[in-house]
C-alpha cells in the first residue's frame, strides 16, 4: 500500500473519531440513554439505610427492598415502625408488626406503583411524560434537563396535576447516563436530591449513596440514603411478594 493511501486512511479515522467524540448531545439522545439504563433493570433487591434529621433530631431506619418489574414490590421496615408493604401486581398489602392486622386493597390504575412512577431514578419515561424539557450544558460531562409541565387549555387543573412539581431540574452525567442532582419545585416545598455515589452492576450505573433535602416553610428535613447488599437482575421468585 502506498504511503499517501495510508495517510489518507489514518486522517479519515481521526476525523471520524473526532466527529463521534464531539457529537452534539441532544435532550432526546440523553433521555434515551438514561431510559436504556433503567430499562435494563428487571429486578432489584437491597437493604436501604435511611437516616433522617429534622429539628435537631436524628433517626435511622433500615428497610428491606425488593422490586420486580413491572408491578411487584416489597418494602420491609424494621424497628419501632416495623411494617411490611407488598404489591403482587393486583393487590396492595400492608401489615404492621408480626401479629398486626393485614390490610388489603385492589390496585386501581396502578396507584400502588406511585413509588416507581414518580421516581426519575427508576422510571424515566413515565416521569418525563407530560413535561416539556430543554437541555442546558453545564461543566464537563454534565447537562441539565429543565422540565416544566406541558401547558394544557384547561380551566381547572385536576388533583393529580396540582400535585405535580411545577419545575424540575435534573443534572445528568452524559457519559454514564445517570442523574447526579435533582431539584423539584412544588408549591410550598423545595426538594433536592444529591447523588453522591454510583456503583456499576454489569453495564448499569446505579445510585447507591444519596442525600435529600426538603424545605417546607420553616422546616427542613435532611435524609441520607445508603443502598447496601444491592443485587440487580439476579432473579426474584414471585413467592417473595406473598405476605406471610
Amino acid at each position: 500500500m502506498k504511503k499517501p493511501t495510508i495517510i489518507f486512511i489514518l486522517s479519515a479515522l481521526v476525523l471520524l473519531s473526532n466527529n463521534l467524540l464531539f457529537a452534539e448531545v441532544t435532550a432526546e439522545v440523553l433521555i434515551k440513554k438514561i431510559a436504556k439504563q433503567n430499562e435494563a433493570i428487571k429486578d432489584i433487591k437491597a437493604t436501604i439505610e435511611v437516616t433522617i434529621e429534622m429539628a435537631g433530631k436524628e433517626k435511622t431506619q433500615t428497610v428491606g427492598f425488593w422490586h420486580k418489574k413491572p408491578d411487584k414490590f416489597k418494602i420491609s421496615m424494621t424497628g419501632e415502625q416495623e411494617t411490611t408493604i407488598i404489591s403482587d401486581g393486583k393487590y396492595l398489602y400492608a401489615k404492621k408488626g408480626m401479629y398486626g392486622e393485614t390490610k388489603k386493597r385492589e390496585i386501581k390504575n396502578k396507584e400502588g406503583m406511585t413509588l416507581f412512577q414518580d421516581n426519575p431514578l427508576l422510571m424515566w419515561e413515565k416521569f418525563l411524560k407530560g413535561y416539556d424539557y430543554k437541555l442546558i450544558k453545564q461543566e464537563g460531562k454534565v447537562y441539565k434537563l429543565d422540565l416544566s409541565p406541558k401547558t394544557k387549555v384547561k380551566t381547572k387543573p385536576s388533583s393529580e396535576e396540582k400535585q405535580k412539581p411545577q419545575n424540575i431540574e435534573i443534572y445528568v452525567d452524559s457519559e454514564k447516563g445517570t442523574a447526579v442532582r435533582i431539584l423539584t419545585h412544588l408549591k410550598g416545598i423545595e426538594s433536592t436530591v444529591e447523588i453522591i455515589e454510583h456503583k456499576k452492576f454489569g453495564n448499569i450505573f446505579f445510585p447507591v449513596k444519596m442525600r435529600t433535602e426538603a424545605i417546607m416553610g420553616t422546616r427542613t428535613i435532611v435524609s441520607d440514603i445508603l443502598w447496601k447488599n444491592v443485587e440487580i437482575n439476579k432473579g426474584i421468585a414471585d413467592k417473595e411478594f406473598i405476605l406471610k
